[in-house]
């Protein structure tokens, strides 16, 4: 009877164990997928279908950008560049052309003590050669840190692209936007610096249509929580007229994102019914709006976009 009871007590306790094993097993691996990183940070496809490009990470806070050529029997990914970590990691790259990408990295730094998030826009051939910087040094023109963004792609005029980036003529302070060569370097002003602009929308055609600028507190530099909105009329207009006002910290007014050339009209979100909703507003000077999607329980809040031109085909 002893030796019976001795049988059951160890195998319960054999049972208990291998069920508290698979349980912290099951702990551990939860832990480890909620604290792994992406396998693949972004990814793009070449113009031509041809190559893949896509950023992973490469352990201790490293990212690699690797490029696969699907042309080839043997697709193997190589690697173009890597970021270390420390202090800048790779975001994200796309295809400018069948052999050039553009990238943007970025990380933190210390700047007088205090420490700052900083970002600059690269250029690279798909085989790692030909590098250039596309931002330039922006703190003394901008107050910022950012080297930028990419504003327009350009589809129909191959390596070169829109940017806003901060000024870098000597009368001149702010966000701009120029063209830029991205295997040369050469630019050409498309939009001067403006001390209070925060943002530009294209219309994916190489045309600037819209323009943020923020809005002080009386006399002082303090910022008020508030954008006005800026458009022109058409592609071949140059005066600037009202848009809209944003209060950003009120969640009121209309924030727009993006510019339909086939309506004229551009897409952004405002309050709609309680919530924030797609809403569409005609460039004609009649500002007529319309609203393009809704929803009674959720925020609309992003959109989802394909192509060289970015065209908007959901939320």
């Amino acid at each position: 009877m002893n030796n019976v009871i001795r049988c059951a007590i160890l195998s319960t306790c054999l049972l208990s164990s291998a069920a508290l094993a698979e349980a912290n097993q099951a702990k551990s691996t939860a832990a480890e997928m909620f604290g792994a990183v992406p396998a693949v940070y972004d990814i793009s496809l070449s113009p031509d279908g041809s190559k893949l490009a896509f950023i992973a990470s490469g352990g201790g806070g490293i990212t690699d950008l690797f490029v696969i050529d699907l042309s080839q029997a043997k697709q193997t990914p190589v690697r173009v560049t890597r970021a270390t970590g420390d202090p800048e990691n790779l975001y994200w790259c796309n295809w400018i052309s069948n052999v050039r990408l553009v990238c943007e990295v970025g990380g933190r730094q210390e700047y007088n003590g205090d420490i700052f998030g900083f970002s600059n826009i690269v250029a690279i051939n798909s085989d790692g050669s030909k590098l250039k910087l596309l931002s330039n040094y922006r703190r003394s023109v901008t107050g910022s840190s950012s080297g930028g963004s990419v504003l327009d792609w350009l589809p129909y005029e191959e390596n070169n692209i829109l940017m806003m980036r901060g000024a870098g003529g000597l009368s001149d302070y702010g966000w701009g936007v120029i063209k830029i060569d991205t295997t040369t370097g050469k630019t050409k002003d498309v939009e001067r610096g403006r001390g209070e602009a925060v943002e530009y929308i294209s219309d994916g055609l190489g045309n600037v249509r819209i323009m943020g600028m923020r809005i002080k507190e009386g006399r002082t530099e303090l910022d008020s929580g508030r954008i006005r909105y800026f458009y022109r009329a058409d592609d071949n207009s140059n005066e600037w007229e009202v848009l809209s006002t944003l209060d950003y910290a009120n969640r009121t007014g209309f924030n727009p994102y993006a510019v339909d050339p086939a309506t004229n009209r551009v897409l952004g979100f405002a309050p709609y019914q309680g919530r924030q909703a797609l809403k569409a507003m005609a460039l004609d000077g009649t500002a007529k709006t319309e609203v393009i999607f809704s929803h009674d329980e959720v925020d609309v809040d992003g959109l989802i976009r394909i192509g060289r031109n970015n065209r908007v085909v959901g939320v």
